[in-house]
């Protein structure tokens, strides 16, 4: 058992009434992408999404201990254990495997969108690469790859893997070697929620909020295309037929390198209301930017996962480290 293990293991043992007494941190936001037992081929070889067995166990324990609020209520003092439950990417499997479990124990939660993936016009380079992994379970289609890449044959899961936004065209040059058409996947599989679908989460009570345009990881592109990605996903989110007034942002892939530039820009010209991140238990310095939990670990249940959250937590505070700074003045 490694030293990740045993810690896992040792933060498992104390209640979670515990930590919440010790740290007083009251507010839990568990996020996911989606809710599947039979992943399709665009997320089989990614770990975004969560079985419905566990996501369901995971709601019973939080709602054992927290209190689900919406998220607007995070602007507000939180005076109960609270939670609330996001999803990123806009895809579709949650509204026949976690929609209709959350409307029937009214759960609250936000689903964060890519206006690009939207009626599946456009797929996001990730999910590609999962579907070109998926066509190289057979053989002699990794073979031909390698041979196409001038790589061994060892080498090209990782390669793929490795891929990034900037090697979209890339990606779609190996899809053709090989005769995948996303064009042709995009209509058959439809692993994007359609403007309907949003239309009726938006009339069951849930939150829609912007998670960009086209999902690149902003540590990999200029500060004015960071920009026009944010803006680009509020203007579509305003417009008819959506035409939502409160605006939220998620980061993809995080926001940790982000300025408090860039949260002027975010909260101040583009009227966003609170913003996102994805490391798990903590403070920013950004009073408006809230950091969200990953759920989606396979075999580790809801409680081991927020418990090690906390007892994490406990750990930073020896260090100092609980509170992420930002590079520039705090406005």
């Amino acid at each position: 058992m490694n030293i990740y293990s045993k810690l896992h293991a040792l933060s498992d043992r104390i209640p979670i009434s515990v930590y919440l007494g010790i740290t007083k941190q009251k507010l839990i936001l568990p996020f996911y992408h989606t809710v599947t037992n039979v992943p399709k081929p665009h997320l089989k070889h990614l770990s975004y999404y969560r079985t419905k067995d566990d996501f369901e166990k995971d709601v019973y324990f939080f709602k054992k201990h927290f209190n689900s609020i919406s998220i607007s209520a995070l602007g507000l003092k939180i005076k109960r254990p609270s939670f609330h439950i996001t999803f990123d990417d806009g895809l579709s499997d949650i509204m026949t495997e976690a929609v209709p479990f959350l409307v029937s124990n009214k759960i609250h939660a936000t689903f964060f969108i890519n206006s690009d993936f939207v009626d599946n016009k456009y797929m996001f380079y990730r999910h590609k690469v999962s579907v070109i992994l998926y066509y190289l379970e057979n053989k002699e289609l990794l073979k031909k790859t390698s041979k196409f890449l001038n790589i061994k044959t060892c080498q090209v899961i990782d390669y793929l893997i490795n891929l990034e936004y900037k090697d979209n065209k890339h990606i779609d040059l190996i899809a053709l070697n090989l005769s995948i058409d996303f064009d042709e996947y995009l209509k058959n599989n439809k692993p994007y929620l359609t403007s309907t679908q949003i239309l009726e989460l938006i009339g069951l009570g849930f939150t829609i909020g912007n998670h960009g345009k086209s999902h690149p990881n902003f540590d990999g592109i200029d500060l004015d295309d960071q920009m026009k990605e944010v803006v680009s996903g509020t203007d579509f989110l305003n417009t008819f037929p959506f035409k939502i007034k409160d605006n939220y942002f998620s980061f993809p892939f995080g926001s940790d390198n982000r300025s408090n530039e860039f949260y002027k820009f975010l909260y101040k010209t583009n009227k966003v209301c609170f913003s996102f991140g994805v490391s798990g238990l903590k403070r920013d310095e950004q009073k408006r930017h809230f950091h969200r939990t990953e759920m989606e670990y396979v075999g580790i249940n809801g409680s081991s996962i927020i418990k090690f959250e906390y007892f994490y937590y406990l750990i930073k505070a020896i260090f100092n480290k609980n509170t992420l700074k930002r590079v520039g003045d705090e406005w």
